[in-house]
């Protein structure tokens, strides 16, 4: 079953990051259009945290600042478009002059047929307790576990974009990773780059894994 979800791209193609400055381009959604919806920075004043998928999405891909906004976020984004004069990265004012908006309308679900993807940004794949536990099995049981997170990971993103995921139909996943060690706050991190083989039917540039708000785990058509 595939459902209609709403997808809204905004590019600034006039300016040139590096992949770690998608953390500056959520820091400037943040502060300025906080405000508007918890769904910009995922923070909440009782909790600390919007523990849920990121329906706002921060990233530079091919060196070029992104802002994806899914499902319920496809809106906040189209809005907040006519607002974007400059960004404060992190201090530094950068004037736009050039930014680009793509509002669609993209199915997405479990579908019939396989259909390959690539991961344009690393896959941060693991949480403190389950790399622990992968860190002892051996290569083989450790090739299951991460087609079983790759396919936990599908599940959730699905879900998280207003898609319907059921046991009686799930998600067939063949993965083609390797491993990447990628720096995270001066620590490096575990991920995966790669291909994988699946019968979803995925947004173009949505993200899957942890850490989606920052731009990891960015899911591509191959």
């Amino acid at each position: 079953m595939t459902t209609l979800v709403d997808l809204t791209t905004l590019t600034f193609s006039g300016l040139h990051l590096r992949a770690a400055d998608a953390g500056k381009l959520r820091g400037y959604f943040a502060a300025a259009f906080g405000d508007r919806s918890i769904l910009f920075h995922n923070h909440t004043e009782e909790d600390g945290f919007r523990y849920a998928y990121s329906n706002i999405q921060y990233k530079v891909l091919g060196g070029v600042p992104t802002v994806v906004g899914v499902a319920e976020g496809a809106r906040l984004v189209l809005l907040a478009f006519a607002d974007v004069e400059e960004l404060n990265l992190d201090g530094q004012r950068v004037r736009v002059d050039d930014k680009e908006l793509r509002a669609d309308r993209i199915e997405a679900g479990v579908i019939d047929e396989l259909r390959e993807y690539r991961l344009a940004t690393p896959l941060f794949m693991f949480n403190q307790d389950n790399y622990a536990l992968f860190r002892t099995l051996p290569d083989a049981e450790g090739a299951a576990f991460l087609t079983k997170l790759l396919r936990s990971h599908l599940v959730t993103a699905l879900r998280g974009i207003g898609c319907t995921v059921t046991p009686e139909r799930p998600i067939m996943v063949l993965p083609r990773l390797e491993k990447r060690l990628v720096n995270v706050k001066n620590q490096p991190m575990q991920m995966y780059v790669g291909t994988f083989t699946a019968n979803v039917a995925l947004p173009p540039a949505i993200g899957i894994g942890k850490s989606i708000s920052k731009g990891f785990g960015t899911v591509v058509p191959a």
